[in-house]
């Protein structure tokens, strides 16, 4: 299965929800960005000029914090869930992706604890730390030196510490107005629940991180404790004013209207004070695991080549099936040219791009050239691929490639990606991007086929 961060390189999430994950791993501290939560008025939830908290709301705040700083241990399952509901030119372009962290966490020994279900996960057994990629299946470990904290060891990757708001409070790294992570201003305290179990409900108030220019910007969020135990049971973030103003400033036919874009996390399997095995918080390398001095970078990332190094060569081979039934192999298309492109339906250019291509097939259907769509989307989502191409109103034939093997031989890291093949099946040219200008676009593929057929 591919991570989150393999998604975004692929545009096979939306630019928000990519944006989402990754503020979600590093904002807090620059006073999270939280936005007003379903059924948290826009207006008259929170007074805009409230400059402190309500009294009896950061009472709420301040015990639970003494709570979490007192306790011996801590584990728990975080079902974090980033929800987009959204349309692009008329059309739906709602999202959901969840990620769920598991943190495990020793307060009885200095510096042990596991963070995991992340991109990157990291491990402290109190000698030495370890930060692990299962993606690309390496691993960097560091030394953690007597007196030493592993915040200060963690250098560039101190920031994972926001991406679980617990781990925040018991590094002791929360810089909030109220001490707590992502509530400035607390100003309101309701008697509520959480799936049942009784809870009380703070409303409160942060400001925007830094995002694409949107620093700045008053926002809202939620966050409810048991009333048994006085810990953090949920908390919900709405990110849509975030994108909404990130948006507008996109080109007319890439701008994403968005209804909502809300961040839900759910604590779950909460459990405090229990004896905990010591061999947890140590890392051991699987077999193919590398020790390495850094991450392989998106670009170099092992298996992916760039698309344009294909240019000049024989095309790899595809052996595949088609959306709606029938085999696929590129070999029996010898002596005609091949025009591909790789889109995903979560990929917001693809939309437009796949239009422009659509449309310029029609131009070439008494010609001998195919076209053929490779979708992208992981695992064999075949009802949801065939949906997207019906609401697209797509004419061409879609190549199935659920594992990503030709997306992999054709260096389809970016999407949209359009290759064009000559009749003797060798590349003559690879591009990658579309969906900005549709004259343009169309204008440079028949370029591209025409100089295949015309040479």
């Amino acid at each position: 299965m591919r991570r989150n961060s393999r998604l975004c390189r692929r545009n096979v999430l939306p630019a928000a929800a990519c944006l989402c994950l990754a503020w979600s791993a590093s904002a807090s501290a620059q006073n999270l960005g939280v936005t007003a939560a379903p059924g948290v008025p826009a207006q008259g939830g929170v007074p805009a000029g409230a400059a402190a908290s309500n009294a009896g709301a950061k009472q709420v705040l301040d015990v639970a914090l003494a709570r979490y700083r007192g306790l011996k241990t801590y584990r728990d399952q975080l079902m974090h869930t980033f929800q987009l509901r959204a349309s692009l030119g008329g059309q739906p372009a709602d999202e959901t992706q969840t990620m769920q962290p598991r943190l495990l966490w020793d307060g009885a020994v200095s510096n042990r604890l596991t963070l995991t279900n992340v991109p990157v996960e990291l491990y402290a057994d109190a000698r030495t730390l370890w930060f692990v990629s299962p993606e690309t299946r390496e691993y960097i470990s560091r030394p953690l030196s007597a007196g030493q904290n592993w915040l200060q060891a963690a250098g560039d990757f101190a920031d994972m510490v926001r991406s679980h708001p617990v781990l925040e409070i018991l590094a002791g790294s929360a810089r909030s107005g109220t001490g707590f992570p992502g509530i400035d201003v607390a100003v309101g305290v309701n008697d509520d629940n959480v799936n049942g179990v009784p809870a009380t409900r703070i409303d409160g108030r942060g400001s925007m991180p830094d995002v694409g220019g949107s620093a700045g910007q008053q926002t809202y969020v939620r966050a409810w404790f048991g009333k048994q135990d006085g810990l953090l049971l949920k908390m919900e973030i709405d990110l849509a004013p975030m994108y909404q103003q990130l948006y507008a400033r996109a080109p007319a036919n890439m701008r994403l209207q968005v209804q909502s874009a809300l961040v839900t996390m759910l604590f779950t399997d909460i459990r405090t004070d229990e004896a905990l095995d010591a061999s947890a918080f140590t890392f051991k390398p699987p077999e193919g695991f590398r020790n390495v001095p850094r991450f392989s970078a998106p670009d170099d990332e092992p298996g992916m080549i760039d698309p344009s190094s294909l240019v000049g060569k024989p095309a790899p081979a595809i052996a595949s099936t088609l959306l709606g039934g029938g085999e696929f192999a590129l070999s029996s298309l010898r002596g005609k040219v091949v025009v591909l492109q790789f889109w995903s339906t979560s990929c917001q250019p693809c939309q437009s791009s796949l239009a422009v291509f659509d449309a310029v097939s029609r131009e070439y259907k008494d010609r001998a050239v195919a076209f053929f769509g490779v979708n992208q989307d992981p695992g064999a989502a075949t009802e949801k691929i065939r949906a997207s191409a019906a609401k697209w109103a797509l004419s061409v034939r879609h190549i199935i490639d659920p594992g990503a093997t030709t997306g992999v031989a054709y260096g389809a890291a970016r999407v949209p990606l359009t290759v064009v093949i000559d009749a003797e099946g060798v590349v003559r040219s690879a591009r990658v991007g579309g969906g900005a200008n549709a004259e343009q676009e169309a204008a440079a593929l028949r370029s591209a086929i025409d100089s295949v057929l015309n040479k």
